[in-house]
């Protein structure tokens, strides 16, 4: 039996508010590396990712197939998030080296929420090694792979 209307609706609420959050918790944590990220702002963001998968389960599970939920992605095609998912990260490098130059870059890493800035790395593939690093650590890579493939369509022939 289908959830209420008001159910989905309170679910998509409270999944964008969790999902902005996970975006603060995420801008802040860029500013470290791995090593030196503060104990606290790792639990925190453990404890968000849990909580914004469980309301995308809890949302794919309340709606109908065929009803979709706004704020929710429809399910992942070959050629979307699952496919991303295996992608190279070392194809994913070399593309981005080769599709982008800083600017691009820095509008790419705005656009997802990372300050270029805190990346790590005095050159452009070094820091584009630092992102591709980010969204592993984070469990948002296939995020990543579909943003570069977004801007620069012609990459993904190459990137499968």
């Amino acid at each position: 039996m289908p959830e209420p209307a008001s159910t989905l609706a309170s679910l998509s609420s409270a999944l964008e508010n969790a999902r902005r959050a996970l975006a603060i918790l995420e801008r802040q944590a860029a500013g470290f590396t791995s090593l030196s990220t503060p104990v606290s702002l790792q639990i925190e963001l453990e404890d968000k990712r849990k909580e914004v998968a469980d309301l995308e389960r809890r949302l794919g599970n309340a709606a109908p197939a065929e009803t979709p939920v706004p704020g929710i992605p429809a399910p992942a095609t070959p050629d979307g998030a699952a496919a991303d998912q295996h992608v190279d990260p070392r194809k994913l490098r070399e593309a981005m080296g080769t599709a982008f130059n800083k600017s691009d870059f820095i509008v790419l890493c705005f656009d997802l929420g990372v300050e270029y800035e805190n990346l790590e790395g005095d050159t452009l593939p070094l820091r584009m090694l630092s992102l591709i690093k980010y969204h592993q650590q984070r469990g948002t890579y296939s995020q990543l792979v579909e943003k570069v493939i977004r801007e620069r369509p012609n990459l993904r022939e190459s990137l499968h």
